[in-house]
């Protein structure tokens, strides 16, 4: 038997045979989220994708009007 193995059989052995989510659990859960990206980082991601969907001006108009498939 393999350590690895021991130690998951150990922990699911410790499971409860039922585990009840209620919609407490949910609420206090969600009451602790945080978004995973900063406000800097949304930010770049807008700018980024407005580069590539024509909505900021200068250059970057140019390069996704010439853009050519590959098809």
């Amino acid at each position: 038997m393999s350590l690895d193995f021991l130690i998951v059989w150990l922990l699911l052995s410790k499971l409860p045979s039922r585990i009840s989510v209620r919609q407490k659990h949910l609420i206090e859960a969600f009451n602790t989220t945080r978004p995973s990206l900063s406000a800097a980082d949304i930010a770049k991601y807008q700018k980024t994708y407005a580069r590539f969907t024509n909505k900021e001006r200068g250059g970057a108009r140019d390069f996704v009007a010439k853009r050519a498939t590959l098809a």
